[in-house]
């Protein structure tokens, strides 16, 4: 034989390899093509099939950056299906560019106060300073709201947060 010819096993070994190679491509290049729509994420978000009161966060969890805009603009909206579950997750995921958002929901009094108090700890997770400084501002109310500005106000009580691995294992906590 010469140099650099293949014997049978070294041919079979190089068209297996190929196989392999082409398989994963292919996967890759499906996978890249069913990334979910902001639409059909928000559609599942909407929708909670299947998972417990806990978990209903997680479809936006795990697409966060695909969708954290959308959340934003959608939660000014307050008959929003789930709305309190999309301010958790901006809390959950500490995005900044809601505090805007979140600020006006707490300072409307046309807003429920269990919904006030939700956008309100949800600030308190993104910038803690910020949450605080506006608790203070609620801490004498008797109410949701007063609660959670108090609690916010306690350094010992921290929110736990919910992972991507938690969403992904749907662990409930």
């Amino acid at each position: 034989m010469h140099p650099g010819s293949g014997t049978g096993d070294d041919m079979e070994k190089r068209m297996v390899l190929l196989a392999v190679l082409c398989f994963s491509i292919l996967c890759v290049l499906i996978f890249y093509d069913s990334q979910p729509t902001p639409e059909s994420i928000m559609a599942d978000f909407h929708r909670a099939q299947g998972r417990s009161e806990d978990t209903f966060m997680d479809t936006l969890i795990l697409y966060s950056s695909r969708i954290r805009n959308r959340v934003i603009e959608e939660i000014r909206d307050p008959g929003m299906d789930k709305r309190r579950y999309a301010i958790a997750f901006l809390g959950n995921d500490r995005i900044h560019e809601a505090i805007p958002v979140l600020e006006t929901i707490v300072n409307s009094e046309s807003e429920p106060e269990y919904m006030r108090g939700d956008a309100l700890e949800s600030i308190v997770m993104i910038d803690e300073a910020r949450g605080r400084e506006l608790a203070k501002s609620y801490s004498t109310r008797q109410d949701y709201l007063g609660s959670i500005a108090r609690r916010s106000l306690d350094d010992s009580f921290k929110r736990p947060r919910r992972t991507k691995i938690d969403a992904c294992l749907d662990r409930s906590f």
